[in-house]
């Protein structure tokens, strides 16, 4: 029987190959990944720390910047002019004192804007004396209205950096002390950002990487100045994440991350920065393909360098093939035909190496083998033969004896009927028994020819005992099986089991059939075996010593063994009659290492 298909020998080179091949390739790949990754983080650490930083010196410059704002609070002139200030008009010229003062507050507002880059103007506010005074501008007129609407963006503020017709701004109201007794605010400091400042500080930041930069206030969903597309801003601040870039972030760094996230089936590099104090967010971003421009020039000596490596893994699998796995090939195809019992096959290989050598031998060994089966398989079938015709001559005249006797007392009682019924078994019986054609038969003519004998004893001790002979399955009928093997088994439980059996003996034969055998069970209520016999008989079952006394039981067990394989027998032990069980057990073709029967 042909058994599984192990792996081949050319699997196993290919294997052992790639673990040398594959890790001198991944080297290389691996130091071309590396420099991508080290080029890619040293870029996403330069836009981390540029975030950082300018979020720093934004969040710094308006910080200091509202603090300024705040100082004004306790200048002389504004706590006079928003006290004490009197309106005026182009007809009606304000006072010396009051000119002076707003002089001098103007000089404290240009100081104010002069220390930030990106301021565009500061002002401040005074209802008491209707007029707006500006670091730049001189003085223009207040109306109600606008200085209300100051106000209330300043009473609706979440964060430091407000907006008013989305121009970025930071206000500052005066004290409660120094405020008049109505809801209003007594004065208010207005500074106002400029968008083009903020915008030229953006670009000097990005440089000349590709990609662009915005500063955004999110929550208005405001872009208030940037480099590159709002729509690809807006955008990438997405949960769009494809993967993030490992930054160290520094302490006291601002909230923030560095991720490749992609737009449009783009990917960017994307360094995120956000402040709280302010509201705003920094947005800089460089596509993910400008990163690895610079390693391109290496790619010609990375594919050159796979090119070369796959030729080389080519042509050492092409000569192993030729060298090696062709010649197994041919001397495996050559023992699966000699497995298939095809002894007539030779091989042969021109090559002088090691494979002549191995083919020659084959050739050697077939031809040892075919000699080899000549002068010791041949002469053992003939032996089993001789063996199996003359274990079936034992059992031939064991049943004569008595037949007889039955038909003297059946005449001398001129039981015409039963004599005639009896001579007819008797022939059919002995004619099964002695004819030469052919030593093996179905099971249903054996088990006819077994129920025929088991009738015959029945009539013999019918006084004494009781027959059950079950119907064989019509599944089993076709089973071939050696001639005369059921009848002694029914014989040995007549002479055997029941000898001494004076009334109510019982004999039962019975069938059954599972996926590997065919079961024929005879059994009886003997009451003479004991335990000891039981295993004496088992023993002698599965001694393989030819001197053995060759009894009915050992017989058959041989027969049915050198018929079937070692899975078949006989097989004893007892049975729930209280008696002996005797089992015959025929392998099925395919149910296990089955031999077919021989003609024996």
């Amino acid at each position: 029987m042909r058994t599984k298909k192990n792996k081949s020998i050319f699997s196993a080179i290919l294997i052992a190959f790639l673990l040398v091949v594959m890790p001198v390739y991944a080297a290389g790949y691996l130091a071309y990944r590396w420099g991508i990754t080290r080029l890619r983080n040293e870029i996403a650490l330069s836009q981390s720390a540029q975030t950082r930083y300018y979020m720093q010196k934004f969040h710094s410059d308006i910080q200091r910047t509202i603090k300024q704002q705040s100082s004004v609070s306790s200048d002389r002139d504004v706590i006079m002019l928003s006290a004490f200030g009197e309106d005026f008009t182009e007809k009606n010229y304000p006072s010396i004192e009051t000119m002076l003062a707003i002089n001098r507050i103007q000089a404290r507002l240009t100081t104010i804007m002069d220390s930030n880059d990106i301021i565009e103007n500061v002002t401040i506010h005074m209802p008491s004396i209707n007029k707006s005074i500006h670091s730049i501008g001189s003085i223009s007129d207040l109306t109600p209205e606008a200085y209300l609407e100051l106000k209330n963006i300043y009473d609706k503020r979440e964060e430091q950096v407000l907006f008013k017709d989305n121009v970025p701004i930071s206000i500052v109201t005066s004290p409660f002390q120094y405020a008049s007794m109505g809801r209003l605010p007594a004065y208010i400091v207005e500074v106002e950002y400029s968008i083009p400042k903020i915008f030229n500080t953006l670009k000097l930041m990005k440089g000349d990487l590709e990609g662009g930069i915005a500063l955004v206030q999110e929550k208005l969903n405001l872009m208030i100045a940037g480099t590159g597309d709002a729509n690809l801003v807006w955008g990438l601040l997405e949960d769009n994440k494809v993967k993030p870039v490992a930054v160290d972030s520094e302490p006291g760094s601002y909230p923030g991350s560095v991720d490749i996230r992609k737009y449009n089936g783009v990917k960017y590099l994307v360094a995120i920065g956000r402040d709280t104090f302010t509201g705003l967010t920094l947005v800089s971003y460089t596509p993910v393909q400008e990163i690895y421009r610079p390693l391109q020039k290496y790619q010609p000596y990375f594919w050159t360098f796979t090119l070369v490596l796959a030729v080389f893994a080519v042509m050492f699998l092409y000569i192993f093939y030729r060298e090696i796995k062709k010649p197994l090939v041919k001397l495996i195809h050559a023992f699966r035909m000699v497995d298939d019992d095809n002894l007539d096959v030779r091989v042969e290989y021109r090559q002088q190496n090691e494979f002549k050598y191995l083919f020659d031998s084959f050739n050697s060994m077939i031809d040892r083998i075919k000699n080899l089966i000549e002068q010791v398989y041949k002469q053992k079938i003939l032996y089993q033969k001789a063996e199996l015709k003359q274990l079936q001559s034992q059992i031939n005249p064991h049943f004569l004896y008595n037949s007889y006797f039955v038909l003297r007392d059946m005449a001398e009682n001129q039981d015409c009927e039963g004599l005639a019924e009896y001579t007819k078994l008797m022939g059919t019986y002995f004619q099964y028994i002695t004819r030469n054609s052919g030593q093996s038969a179905t099971l249903s003519q054996e088990v006819e020819h077994a129920r025929i004998y088991a009738m015959f004893q029945e009539r013999r001790f019918r006084n004494r005992m009781k027959l059950i002979f079950g119907e064989l399955p019509q599944s089993m009928c076709d089973q071939v099986v050696p001639k005369v093997v059921l009848q002694p088994l029914i014989e040995n439980a007549f002479e055997h089991g029941l000898k001494n059996t004076v009334k109510d003996g019982i004999l039962r034969v019975s069938f059954k059939e599972d996926t590997h055998y065919c079961r024929i069970f005879v059994e009886d209520n003997g009451k003479d075996l004991s335990d000891e016999s039981l295993e004496e008989l088992s023993n002698n079952l599965n001694n393989e010593d030819n001197d053995i006394e060759q009894t009915g039981l050992i017989n058959i067990h041989r027969r049915i063994r050198l018929s079937f394989g070692l899975n078949s027998g006989i097989y004893v032990s007892r049975s729930e009659l209280g008696g002996l069980c005797v089992e015959m057990r025929i392998e099925k073709p395919g149910g296990g290492n089955n031999v077919q029967v021989a003609d024996c």
